[in-house]
């Protein structure tokens, strides 16, 4: 199994926007690079927020 792997590293608080933009990403990566063979594209978010890290 082969697929794309988005990951955005926040050094804020998590924003809702921050979702939207790596949307973005994930749509630009699925119409350029993957192919109908690639299994579908993951998308990774990691906000740091004091000293937590979040993942959504």
């Amino acid at each position: 199994m082969r697929c794309y792997i988005v990951i955005e590293l926040k050094v804020g608080e998590f924003k809702p926007e921050h979702t939207g933009q790596l949307n973005f990403y994930l749509n630009r990566v699925d119409q350029q690079i993957k192919t109908e063979n690639d299994a579908p594209t993951i998308g990774l978010l990691l906000c740091k927020h004091r000293n937590k890290i979040v993942a959504g």
